[in-house]
């Protein structure tokens, strides 16, 4: 990405734009693949057909903690000049940084994988649950149950993050923060909120940046994001139980009628249990396509 000079004097204008175009860079169009799988557990699934519901948890709350600390810790690594450690070291604090709301589900490009269903499809019992890549954009924003219609449409509909695993390509974007942090170190009109974009651009990487290692995953996150609009600061919450967290935030996105395409059952569910999947997807008007998975499970 081809960058403008950052400078304590660089105009609000060309901050957003820049922001706006990273924004882009990892939220690519058009998708490659027409549908995104969601790995769950029979629960879930029986929530996101039964009422055609899917959550987004706080990203602070995630299953492991360490993946939210990721693109933090690379920030600073390597930097040997003691008071622009210190200054990204106030990036560092993600309660800080992402105080203003970022909630996530995770989605895949592969329908019938062996990780997924260890780590998020109930040991092989659960489900992955195909969603029409084209319907993610008419998902919509939920408060208390009822569609959110004052707000603009960019807020109440879900950010499609393409997971970043190479190590080279994140270097290059926290390249972007960094600068930002320099310049907003000198003297100059923009001197807070060029801060203030180092703080909105590490609230994307938080979600976007993962460990190579994980790169056969394949991960896409449908994001939200409300950043400092008022209205949504307080009253979209919703908590649910979790074992690892004790109570976690979460939020909900209506799915349109027809968004899920397919439905993929784990390695472990028996044979019987197909035409029981086809009665409840029948109840429910679902049409999607139903699958085994092709895997074996030991």
């Amino acid at each position: 990405m081809k960058l403008p000079t950052i400078s304590p004097d660089m105009r609000d204008a060309d901050v957003e734009d820049l922001i706006r175009r990273v924004r882009e860079a990892i939220a690519p169009e058009p998708l490659p693949t027409a549908v995104l799988y969601h790995y769950t557990d029979p629960a879930g699934f029986l929530g996101i057909v039964g009422k055609r519901k899917l959550y987004a948890t706080d990203a602070r709350f995630m299953n492991d903690t360490r993946e939210s600390r990721h693109a933090f810790d690379l920030l600073v690594s390597g930097q040997s000049d003691d008071d622009m450690r210190a200054a990204l070291d106030k990036l560092k604090d993600q309660d800080v940084v992402m105080r203003h709301g970022c909630f996530f589900t995770s989605v895949s490009e592969l329908p019938d994988s062996l990780s997924q269903w260890r780590a998020y499809g109930a040991d092989g019992l659960g489900f992955a649950v195909g969603l029409r890549a084209s319907d993610v954009g008419d998902f919509h924003l939920l408060r208390k149950g009822d569609p959110v219609d004052d707000v603009e449409p960019s807020l109440r509909q879900p950010l499609r993050i393409k997971v970043i695993y190479c190590n080279a390509r994140k270097e290059d974007l926290l390249g972007i923060v960094r600068q930002f942090v320099a310049a907003s170190r000198q003297n100059g009109p923009s001197k807070k909120n060029l801060f203030a974009a180092a703080q909105r651009l590490m609230t994307f990487f938080a979600i976007a940046f993962k460990h190579d290692g994980f790169s056969e995953e394949r991960e896409w996150r449908l994001t939200w994001v409300h950043g400092h609009d008022p209205k949504l600061r307080e009253w979209h919450r919703e908590f649910r139980p979790t074992q690892r967290h004790g109570l976690a935030p979460y939020v909900e996105w209506a799915l349109p009628t027809h968004a899920i395409a397919a439905v993929t059952y784990g390695p472990r569910n028996r044979e019987e249990t197909l035409k029981v999947i086809r009665i409840f997807l029948n109840q429910h008007d679902c049409n999607g396509q139903l699958y085994a998975s092709s895997l074996s499970y030991r």
